[in-house]
């Protein structure tokens, strides 16, 4: 058999077969084909990526093409390009770091294993973004003093909580002095990997206070809070104790305590305070707090036991080290503590609050109390929370309302109250605004060409007093008002040049120095009519014994007001006590008055009557038998 064109595939045993009717034999020949190395095995593996690097790593070809793999050549590729780079051309390991990659570009790789007969079959990579997979490392705490001399002070430091996700490679020590607002680097040349250092070259008798950052291979971190300031001069002595721990509050769980300087400080600054707490029962003695030194002379023990009584004691701290501890207190049990809630009102609250409409309305209020006490705004008729935000807290409360008007004055009302008790207190507003509308608007006298109106003062004036109100009319029949006048002080007017028999509404517009307010008019239409003209010609028709026909003519003016019908009464002669004897409807001119005395006198009379009331009598001048 002859196999043209071989390649290392073709490596490998071949095995002849030769076959008759006497039997079988085989042969086999193993052939090993001489040509550069088959890709490598598995895949490329990708790690510690940033946006400058990478490192890839790989597998030895399983083919080797009959001769031993002496190196191999990697090479990159953007995938926005079509040419590859040469990274490595002889790579003696398995592995490769490939540097000056550009951040946020895309890359491939490939690898091919080199023989002497040549490189081989390259493998290709999947596709890796150059970026950074963790961040900067959170600050680290603020460094402490732990020491001082003549030219050197001792610092330390917390870790960053955070580091990125990259371990921390240095740290960047800065000082200032205090009569300088520049901070300078301490460790420009050199690297510091603990968190305690040794700064030197400084002056005798200078004061310096420093800050520490994190680094690591995403950059920096932001610089962590600045120590407490440190003198510079020959070491002195541990200061004395403080005061006995006082105990200034208790809840359930906690004790606030406080104490005051030592009266010796050992010839530096107390830099801070340790304090140590013992359980009822126990000799032992352990730091509540997890930083290493307090900065103020007071604090509050938290996650305490109820039942429990524990005692306290402190000691302060300078450069030198830490001085004696105080005397114990007495033992504390943490219990709730009661107190009657308290409001207390700015000098701003206690006077009159003033806005102007449109503005806002803020009032803040402290609030305290044990236990927390439960906080209601109120203001009689509104509610509040719909027209406005209430904020409240476990020490104030704030009453907000945007775009105020003259329905937000008044008086507002805030009360506390808790187990122990209920405080309130009240707050003057006034919104400075136009007036508010008159009180109602009534019709008092009406001619049939005039009609005399009044009103009552506006219950809210805007902050103001009214100045002025503008008057109005329009006829039922039309939507537009008419001004009236534009200049009335008083409470009443009276209006001219009216149509008789037309339906008039009227209105009170008021005014201040802010502008003219709302307006209030009459509640219903008012005809403008008189009582109508005595009727005319009365006269007896007829005469029976027991009654007397009347007639009579209409009136010559209905007073602008339809009639609504006639009255006729009925007098004995010689006397003026006037009956009602009948009611005529308005189109009827004559009646019969019936059950009348035989032998009896009687004057007789009609009256017309409108909307408005009723005219004069017509009566007979002799008296009827």
């Amino acid at each position: 058999a002859i196999i043209k064109f071989c390649d290392r595939t073709d490596s490998g045993r071949y095995t002849l077969t030769v076959k008759n009717a006497s039997g079988v034999k085989t042969a086999s020949v193993t052939v090993k084909v001489l040509d550069t190395p088959g890709p490598c095995d598995d895949k490329i593996t990708i790690s510690r990526v940033t946006e400058e690097k990478c490192t890839l790593s790989w597998k030895i070809p399983s083919e080797d093409g009959g001769a031993t793999i002496t190196h191999y050549i990697v090479e990159r590729r953007e995938t926005s390009r079509l040419n590859w780079a040469i990274v490595d051309t002889e790579c003696k390991t398995l592995s490769c770091v490939v540097t000056r990659l550009i951040k946020n570009n895309e890359y491939m790789f490939r690898v091919r294993g080199v023989n002497k007969y040549g490189p081989g079959v390259p493998l290709e990579s999947e596709t890796i973004i150059a970026r950074n997979s963790f961040t900067i490392p959170s600050p680290p705490g603020a460094p402490e003093i732990v020491g001082a001399g003549k030219e050197h002070i001792i610092i330390q430091w917390l870790k960053p909580e955070s580091d990125g996700g990259s371990e921390i490679s240095n740290y960047l020590v800065d000082k200032r002095e205090k009569k300088s607002v520049r901070w300078t680097r301490v460790n420009r040349d050199y690297t510091i990997y603990d968190t305690r250092l040794k700064v030197t070259g400084l002056l005798e008798g200078s004061d310096y206070q420093f800050r520490v950052t994190a680094v690591n291979s995403a950059g920096n971190s932001e610089p962590s809070e600045a120590s407490m300031y440190a003198y510079c001069r020959e070491p002195t002595y541990t200061p004395a104790a403080p005061s006995i721990p006082r105990v200034v509050d208790t809840t359930k769980h906690s004790i606030s305590l406080a104490w005051t300087r030592p009266m010796y400080d050992g010839g530096v600054d107390v830099i801070g305070y340790i304090l140590e707490m013992k359980e009822e029962g126990t000799d032992q003695w352990y730091r509540p707090h997890t930083t290493a030194t307090l900065r103020n002379t007071e604090y509050t023990a938290t996650s305490l036991l109820t039942n429990k009584k524990y005692c306290f004691r402190v000691a302060a701290v300078n450069v030198n080290g830490t001085g004696e501890f105080s005397e114990a207190c007495a033992e504390i049990e943490p219990i709730e503590r009661i107190e009657i809630p308290d409001l207390e009102l700015s000098d701003d609250l206690k006077k009159t609050v003033t806005v102007r409409a449109g503005g806002s309305l803020r009032l803040m209020v402290s609030v305290s109390g044990r236990p927390t006490p439960i906080i209601n705004w109120s203001k009689p008729g509104v509610d509040l929370a719909s027209r406005g935000f209430i904020d409240i807290t476990d020490s104030y409360t704030i009453l907000t309302i945007d775009k105020v008007n003259r329905y937000d004055a008044g008086k507002y009302t805030l009360e506390a109250e808790n187990q122990s008790g209920k405080k309130a207190a009240t707050i003057i507003v006034k919104i400075y605004d136009t007036p508010g509308p008159p009180a109602a608007v009534k019709v008092k006298e009406i001619t049939k060409d005039s009609a005399t109106i009044t009103w009552d003062v506006p219950n809210i004036d805007g902050g103001a007093p009214v100045n002025n109100y503008i008057i109005e009319r329009r006829e039922a029949s039309m939507r537009a008002y008419k001004t009236v006048t534009a200049k009335c002080s008083k409470t009443f007017y009276r209006i001219t040049g009216l149509t008789e028999g037309t339906m008039y509404y009227f209105r009170v517009l008021p005014e201040n120095i802010y502008g003219i307010g709302e307006p209030r008019r009459t509640s219903d239409a008012v005809l403008v009519s008189e009582v109508p003209m005595v009727p005319q010609k009365l006269e007896v028709v007829d005469v029976t014994k027991t009654t007397v026909s009347l007639a009579w003519e209409k009136p010559l003016h209905d007073g602008g007001s339809r009639l609504t019908g006639y009255v006729i009464e009925a007098c004995k002669a010689g006397t003026d006590r006037w009956m009602k004897v009948a009611n005529v409807k308005p189109a009827v001119l004559s009646h019969t008055i019936v059950s009348l005395n035989e032998t009896e006198q009687y004057l007789f009379r009609v009256i017309a009557t409108n909307s408005k009331g009723a005219s004069e009598p017509r009566e007979l001048v002799t008296p009827v038998t």
